[in-house]
């Protein structure tokens, strides 16, 4: 399978966590998203292919940094009235990682219809990436915080287990590229930094397969408690789930 590799860095980083509201509290690493949305910024094509990241690896140590910032409580709209600044101007917490270096490991995915090779895709995202090319300037969560990056190094990620907790996703059905006027679902995983790094997997329609496996499992065992004992019960239960592992 051919994947591109890349490193990036920053002085600052801002992942938000969606629990946090107005407060922007920052992952301890970066988000699958995020990391799509730099890949994205240096090269996309989105009706030919989309960016799956496979793998990130942390190379700089977390470290955390909090500031207060200035900013207003209100959004200026098309026909809004003029807004003053002192009126509705308010005080709020930020909390950030410094000095980041992240490696990111990601594959190219084809669409349906896409009549090119996956190679001319991988030789122009890997020349773009040598030269230093972006269609915008990638940024670490924030627009302020600026993301550089080049091609991999021999650095070696930090040695470092935590758990992360529930981590976002991405915001966006990768299969679907057409501008939309209903917001699809965003999707959530549990995310875990393990000995260096933390892989990626897509899960898609396996998640909902396995969802649909649980659930016919939980069906046969509130069925096996009506009408079984409770040793017989858990019998078929372990069976039940031995089945669906095979």
């Amino acid at each position: 399978m051919n994947e591109i590799t890349m490193e990036v860095w920053g002085d600052f980083a801002c992942f938000t966590r969606p629990e946090s509201k107005v407060e922007r509290l920052t992952y301890p690493v970066m988000t699958p998203s995020a990391a799509r949305g730099i890949l994205s910024a240096v090269y996309s094509k989105p009706v030919e292919f989309y960016w799956q990241v496979r793998r990130i690896e942390v190379l700089s140590p977390i470290r955390y940094m909090s500031f207060k910032r200035n900013e207003v409580i209100k959004i200026i709209g098309k026909n809004s009235k003029p807004m003053l600044v002192e009126d509705d101007r308010t005080q709020r917490q930020t909390v950030v990682l410094k000095d980041v270096r992240y490696r990111i490991t990601a594959e190219i995915v084809l669409r349906k219809g896409f009549k090119g090779t996956a190679e001319q895709l991988y030789e122009q995202a890997e020349r773009r990436i040598r030269n230093g090319k972006c269609f915008f300037q990638p940024s670490f969560g924030l627009r302020e915080f600026a993301c550089y990056y080049s091609g991999p190094t021999e650095s070696t990620p930090v040695n470092e287990s935590i758990d992360i907790g529930i981590m976002l996703y991405d915001v966006f059905d990768l299969n679907k590229f057409e501008v939309t006027p209903k917001a699809e679902p965003f999707e959530e995983r549990s995310r875990q930094l393990k000995d260096r790094e933390y892989n990626l997997k897509r899960k898609g329609n396996e998640v909902l397969e396995k969802y649909n496996e649980q659930c016919e499992l939980n069906e046969r065992y509130e069925k096996l408690k009506a009408t079984s004992n409770v040793q017989q019960c858990e019998i078929e239960w372990r069976t039940c789930e031995n089945e669906k592992m095979d």
